[in-house]
């Protein structure tokens, strides 16, 4: 077992800085703000080329990871006191701070600079305010000297949509601007619930949280207070006439009341669900079995594609994956293909944690005596992977 451990991480440390380089950018924030910016940019009035599409909304993302990583760099002394922070790579040396700092400001300066090249002035105004924003206000401001951090500093967050919009058509309008609303009314009340939890953390490394300033029934008040402000906040695109009645009323396109179209969309996510487990088993036992049992420069190559990937969210993989995939499909088919790319999308980008799995236990069935005698007799390397080692790897697979 010492053997396959040394292995593994000589994979995985092939990569150098790269994979710990990709956490300060908080990759989870990120997909996040692929989905709001693809969100003002799809819904604008305006057609946008997949390319332009693809690269502003990437684009923005990576200026999203570059505030990350600027946010990890002067909070690195909260980070290592806190249990939700400690495990980041310069609270375990993986990374210094400087480090951190030129990553993050070239990011920065890279992503807005592209962003300005590739779509529009506005967009990469927006973009630097944002970062700019985050970094300065929020961070370095407003984050350790009052509870009302969240609130304000909330904004950036809010702003990704808005981005998204004004990559589609160059202006900002009340549209984006309801998106801007739902979301920045919706950060405080989110947070604040996380804080619940974590608040002897915050209250250990001096962050003025609003549980530990006002104490827990104060802030489950003010929870229940930005819930409220939510119903007037959801209503605002209806009022402009950004939405119709369809979208008031609960009903989808095809006239279905709310309770039909519950139905039907939990009928095609079980279908969804369904076929991309059965995929990603398939590619995870697949490329679990060959890494495994012929090893040298294919499990090499199979494992550094696993670290790479889980770097990242699975759900940003699959967007991205989505993305391209719609993109590379006819107009004329993007429709009737849309559930068959989604099951790819999610199939490809779960496999790897099932590959891992079947890897590590092909690693241990193969020194087995069985499959030495199966060798001795003369055996085929595929024959001996399907019809005697497969059989072994798939009840973890299946746990």
């Amino acid at each position: 077992m010492a053997t396959t451990y040394s292995k593994v991480k000589k994979t995985y440390y092939e990569l150098g800085i790269l994979p710990e380089l990709l956490k300060l950018m908080k990759p989870r924030v990120m997909s996040l703000v692929i989905f709001t910016c693809a969100v003002g940019l799809l819904t604008a009035p305006t057609t946008v080329s997949f390319q332009q599409s693809v690269l502003g909304i990437l684009i923005v993302a990576f200026g999203a990871g570059a505030a990350g990583a600027l946010n990890m760099w002067y909070e690195a002394d909260l980070d290592k006191l806190m249990s939700r922070t400690c495990l980041r790579p310069i609270p375990r040396g993986k990374l210094n701070r400087n480090q951190a700092l030129y990553f993050g400001t070239s990011l920065s300066i890279i992503s807005v600079t592209s962003l300005y090249f590739v779509t529009n002035a506005l967009s990469a105004f927006l973009l630097l305010f944002t970062i700019l924003f985050y970094v300065f206000v929020y961070t370095i401001w407003l984050k350790r000297k009052t509870p009302q951090n969240i609130v304000i500093g909330g904004a950036s967050g809010a702003l990704p949509p808005v981005i998204g919009w004004a990559i589609a058509t160059n202006s900002i309008s009340l549209e984006s601007i309801a998106f801007f609303l739902i979301i920045f009314f919706w950060t405080p009340s989110h947070f604040w619930a996380l804080s619940l939890y974590k608040a002897d953390d915050y209250k250990k490394a001096g962050i003025p949280m609003l549980p530990v300033t006002n104490g827990i029934q104060d802030t489950k008040k003010n929870i229940f207070i930005y819930s409220l402000l939510m119903i007037p906040t959801i209503i605002f695109p209806y009022y402009i006439g950004f939405v119709g009645e369809i979208f008031f009323m609960g009903t989808d396109d095809q006239g279905r009341d709310l309770f039909s179209a519950i139905l039907y969309g939990l009928r095609v996510s079980l279908f969804v669900g369904l076929m991309a487990v059965f995929l990603a088993t398939v590619i995870g036992v697949f490329l679990g079995l060959i890494a495994g049992y012929i090893g040298g420069w294919l499990d090499s190559l199979i494992m550094r594609l696993a670290d790479i990937q889980m770097t990242f969210p699975s759900i940003l993989i699959a967007m991205l994956i989505y993305g391209v995939a719609r993109g590379i499909l006819p107009p004329e088919l993007r429709d009737e293909m849309a559930i068959s790319v989604l099951i790819l999308s999610i199939g490809l980008s779960e496999w790897v944690s099932i590959a891992r799995t079947v890897r590590g236990s092909t690693l241990v069935e193969k020194e087995k005596e069985y499959v030495a005698a199966a060798r001795l007799i003369g055996l085929s390397h595929s024959r001996i992977m399907i019809r005697h080692i497969l059989p072994n790897v798939l009840s973890p697979v299946l746990v």
